[in-house]
């Protein structure tokens, strides 16, 4: 059984309920590499001062697109979303640019027997699975695959930032409106899984269960009403939720 942790504001027997599994991906499904802000920044600033250059703009040294990127990240959770606003460069294709100049090195895990199995489990009793992700459809893939995973994954709905047209989870219910839509389940039936509890409120709002994934246990003693449950990896997550059934 499952060690109950004390952060949990829910019983672990109420995952009895789920029928869908909402999962975020970056920093959930795998750990990031411990240089990931040097990762990012190398694919964002030319990026950035490309974008400048073709409009005509005022260059930024690179210590000003780290500290408009760190602005960005705290409000948006990605660091490219605030040139978008600060510049009034379209999202879409910033967000594209990004996505295809950064590495895959940033992922870190190894395909996992466990988990794998644990996986199939959950699909053998009718559990579905999706991803909801602050990147794009080709970053999930290429994740996935390095993780051992696309096999699994194959037919279960990804939605990324063009599918809810930019709508970020951290910002409210709509982008999670849109993912339930699609997905045609009720809320009270979904589990989301994030790795930021801030991401997790709408979520929450609208009657899913929600799930802290701290692989580092960076939130430990630190508040987090917007997460039902905590767990330090998504083995464990599926582990108390087939001890359900």
């Amino acid at each position: 059984m499952q060690t109950p942790d004390p952060h949990n504001t829910r019983p672990l027997a109420d995952l009895h309920n789920v029928d869908l599994i909402l999962w975020d991906l970056d920093g959930t499904k795998y750990t990031y590499h411990r240089d990931i802000e040097e990762h990012v920044y190398k694919a964002l600033i030319p990026v950035v001062k490309q974008r400048l250059a073709e409009n005509g703009l005022p260059p930024l040294t690179d210590a000003q697109i780290r500290d408009i990127g760190g602005r960005s990240f705290r409000t948006h959770s990605v660091s490219w979303m605030g040139f978008a606003e600060e510049y009034g460069f379209d999202w879409r294709t910033l967000f594209e640019d990004y996505q295809n100049a950064i590495s895959i090195d940033v992922v870190l895990g190894e395909p996992c027997d466990r988990y794998l199995a644990l996986l199939e489990k959950t699909r053998a009793l009718g559990i579905r699975h999706a991803i909801f992700t602050h990147s794009n459809a080709p970053w999930v893939w290429r994740v996935l695959e390095k993780l051992g995973l696309k096999e699994f994954f194959a037919d279960c709905p990804i939605f990324d930032l063009h599918f809810t047209d930019g709508a970020m989870k951290q910002h409210g219910r709509t982008g999670y409106e849109i993912v339930l839509s699609s997905l045609g389940v009720a809320a009270e039936r979904v589990l989301m899984v994030d790795d930021f509890p801030q991401n997790l409120s709408g979520a929450k709002e609208l009657g899913m269960l929600t799930a802290l994934m701290d692989r580092e246990h960076g939130y430990a003693g630190t508040p987090a009403p917007q997460a039902d449950y905590r767990f330090a990896l998504p083995q464990d997550l599926l582990t108390a939720l087939l001890e359900t059934r």
